[in-house]
């Protein structure tokens, strides 16, 4: 509504390829429901007549997880806190994200942090530069996890620290849009802890597809 908007969303935290944490693998679209409930609120405000530009969102989210022991997805936290500014105008945009999660157990220690993600439209509609500056930081000695591709392949400890640092810079060229399109990039990534878990580069090639 205007420069408002707002959201709200609840959810299983069982999945539809599953129905425990045993693996398994279930006949519904939506899970058995047998899990715990989370539930999303959030909102935001477009400053972008304030600040004369294409775009200035700023948005508050909240995300509350009633965890059942089973669950197989939004079970690592109790409460996660994030806010988003995302500012565009003409070729060039930012956006700016930062949170909070509490209440974790065990590896899943609180941890906070925030990341920046310029992008620079080379060509309008095809063809992007992107960077990214990512940070995270956690209470317990193994609460940051390194990314799945491919970091925690290669890295000790599970991939796991109490810090956590990523330099990534890239393009991408559009071929309909988000929905389809072409990527390359390279990130540089390490992970601290009681020792040193992680420090390499990751080179990435791909098409992805969206529908």
């Amino acid at each position: 509504t205007d420069a408002f908007s707002w959201r709200t969303g609840v959810y299983s935290n069982d999945t539809p390829n599953s129905t425990s944490g045993t693996g398994e693998f279930g006949d519904g679209e939506f899970g058995d429901f047998n899990g715990g409930v989370s539930f999303t609120l959030g909102a935001g405000y477009d400053f972008k007549k304030a600040f004369c530009v294409e775009k200035a969102d700023l948005r508050l989210d909240w995300l509350h997880s009633d965890r059942d022991a089973g669950d197989l997805v939004l079970n690592k936290y109790d409460d996660i806190l994030s806010t988003t500014l995302w500012v565009k105008q003409d070729a060039t945009a930012v956006v700016i994200e930062g949170f909070y999660a509490s209440g974790g157990d065990g590896n899943n220690s609180n941890v906070c942090g925030f990341y920046i993600e310029p992008t620079y439209d080379l060509l309008p509609k095809q063809l992007q530069l992107v960077g990214r500056y990512a940070y995270a930081t956690s209470t317990g000695p193994l609460g940051v996890l390194g990314q799945s591709r491919y970091e925690r392949t290669v890295a000790t400890a599970a991939g796991r620290g109490d810090t956590y640092n990523s330099l990534y810079g890239g393009v991408q060229y559009f071929i309909y849009g988000n929905k389809l399109k072409l990527m390359a990039g390279t990130e540089w990534a390490r992970i601290d802890g009681k020792r040193e878990s992680y420090d390499g580069f990751t080179f990435l090639t791909g098409v992805r597809v969206s529908l």
